[in-house]
């Protein structure tokens, strides 16, 4: 979890990385997420100069927010639930439509602490990324105990999973999942 010294939040290195990168490229990112909270969206804007690049962000927890947000039926969400590749990929999309931004994340998982059903487990989480030729779901099994920390993991790894997307270039269509993931 970020450290408070002296009341102010010591924030992820990526951040900056990520901010200068999209200033430097003159591109615009939106965010959708459901068991981060809007943690994503919190770091981005706790970030000064931040409005430059981040143009905001939907914050979609519950089945109801879901279906209004991304369009999706009760149907869907009966027979798949919430924490699924597609969905997330409808978020990334849904939301890059939304703001017109060139680059969009989107996190939707488990994070605990208990669930009644196991599928899927806790510690589930896709991470959706969707920009110039690139439309990509990530599925992490994370194994931290703890809701926080899980929801703190993956935050900060749709971070990096973006800044090495951004930094790399548009086009990754072509790498496979083992080449993504991160190192």
């Amino acid at each position: 979890m970020p450290k408070r010294n002296n009341a102010i939040l010591l924030l992820p290195p990526v951040l900056k990385k990520i901010q200068t990168e999209f200033l430097k490229k003159n591109k615009t990112l939106a965010v959708a997420e459901s068991c981060t909270g809007g943690l994503l969206a919190y770091w981005l804007t706790s970030l000064p100069g931040s409005s430059q690049f981040f143009l905001g962000s939907i914050v979609s927890y519950s089945y109801v927010s879901k279906k209004e947000s991304f369009g999706v039926s009760s149907q869907f969400l009966k027979q798949q639930g919430a924490v699924n590749e597609r969905l997330c990929r409808l978020m990334a999309q849904s939301v890059k439509n939304l703001w017109k931004s060139h680059w969009s994340l989107s996190i939707t998982g488990v994070a605990g602490p208990s669930r009644l059903d196991i599928d899927p487990p806790v510690g589930v989480v896709f991470i959706g990324l969707n920009g110039p030729n690139v439309n990509i779901v990530q599925k992490l099994h994370l194994k931290q105990p703890g809701r926080q920390k899980i929801r703190y993991t993956a935050t900060l790894f749709a971070l990096d999973f973006l800044y090495s997307s951004i930094k790399v270039g548009a086009n990754l269509a072509g790498k496979s999942k083992n080449q993504l993931q991160k190192k």
